[in-house]
């Protein structure tokens, strides 16, 4: 058996896009490995869009 280890900031149902990414990476593992034990740790902070602040024009 393997053992795989995902550590990311986020995950869902958190909107962020890494989190997605991690999500579809953890999918795609399942389907091809299906004998590995996945573990995903994540932090869930609250996602702030980026960090970008526009400015009205």
């Amino acid at each position: 058996m393997r053992n795989i280890f995902v550590l990311n900031r986020y995950y869902p149902p958190n909107p962020a896009v890494t989190g997605e990414s991690a999500s579809n990476l953890v999918d795609h593992l399942l389907k091809e490995l299906p004998d590995a034990r996945i573990t995903v740790v994540y932090v869930n902070a609250p996602y702030s869009g980026g960090g970008r602040v526009s400015t009205p024009m």
